[in-house]
């Protein structure tokens, strides 16, 4: 057995073999992990609940986000996950509060993930919520926190310049979109690509803002405001 193919685990229900960090840990299984994937087990749990069941014990405040008790009228209980995400635990199990959100307006568990317009994912508000593939959903983050320009897409060379890139389509690599003499060249490029790479999920407040045109608003613009 080769050395990539040990480090792959097969999921007891989806039946595909996976990476073991796609499994949570088991101190039980002679291997330490479930058998299940992370993904199939977070599915169980949503196929648990049902939008009629949700309704019976709660309510959503779509102005606010909130939960509240049905009977009691009282807030319901939340914890914090540290990727920042709002919990809640209904009949005994944890949910991510945007997802039981779209649960209780749609009738339905999103299709896909849900993206949190303003990148606040404590912000569950209705009018923030939308449904959106994985690749829609990591396009609308800040910059990554090693960017030490705080603007997406924008890189200072050694130079003194500065390079624009964006992920080019069905793939993660990035696409190299030239390389320019200021800062806002580079994230006017990085607008326009991003824009047409991802439409409204093209992201707006990862050190600069983007409209459809282009035009961009860099952070130092952002602070003055």
């Amino acid at each position: 057995m080769s050395e990539v193919t040990s480090q792959l685990k097969r999921c007891c229900l989806c039946g595909q073999r996976q990476p073991r960090a796609c499994f949570t840990r088991d101190k039980s299984r002679l291997d330490g992990l479930d058998n299940r994937c992370r993904r199939c087990r977070h599915a169980m749990r949503e196929n648990n609940l049902t939008a009629t069941r949700l309704l019976e014990l709660l309510t959503y405040d779509s102005s606010s986000g909130r939960f509240h008790d049905r009977t009691t009228g009282e807030p319901v209980p939340v914890t914090l996950h540290k990727s920042g995400y709002v919990q809640l635990t209904i009949d005994g199990c944890t949910h991510f509060a945007h997802r039981v959100a779209w649960l209780a307006v749609t009738g339905e568990w999103p299709p896909h993930q849900i993206d949190h317009r303003d990148l606040d994912r404590s912000n569950n508000r209705w009018t923030n919520l939308r449904s959106a593939t994985p690749s829609q959903n990591v396009a609308n983050r800040r910059a990554m926190a090693n960017n030490k320009l705080g603007i997406k897409g924008v890189i200072e060379m050694p130079s003194g310049k500065f390079r624009a890139q964006c992920n080019a389509p069905l793939s993660n690599k990035p696409r190299i979109l030239g390389t320019f003499a200021t800062v806002e060249e580079a994230a006017a490029a990085y607008s326009k690509a991003a824009v047409e790479r991802w439409g409204e999920y093209a992201p707006r407040r990862c050190g600069c803002a983007v409209s459809a045109s282009g035009i961009v608003k860099l952070k130092a613009e952002e602070k003055q405001s």
